[in-house]
């Protein structure tokens, strides 16, 4: 069975894809003149690496978006991850999510 992006009738679940190609567009597509597809498909590539791994985003505790999941993986909350003091809204994090 194949899914779709979004579950028919509820458009908001568009907005963040919407919104990462936004990103996308404004950081990467726009500032470059592609001369061929296959130039285009490589930036493409390579700024998804750096969006992934090296882009700081402060909706994610200042960590990469793959360092927010590893620390989701490990169950261990962001604020902790990004090594800030284990305080009470930490310890609710921790205590809900084991």
């Amino acid at each position: 069975m194949r899914q779709s992006m979004s579950r028919v009738g509820r458009c908001i679940d568009n907005g963040p894809m919407e919104g990462f190609w936004g990103i996308l567009k404004s950081e990467m597509y726009y500032l470059k003149k592609f001369t061929s597809r296959d130039d285009l498909i490589s930036a493409i590539e390579h700024y998804l690496d750096f969006y992934n791994n090296k882009r700081y985003q402060q909706r994610l505790k200042c960590m990469t978006p793959m360092e927010f999941h590893r620390a989701a993986a490990r169950k261990i909350p962001p604020c902790c991850a990004a090594g800030w003091n284990f305080h009470a809204k930490c310890f609710r994090f921790f205590s809900l999510s084991t």
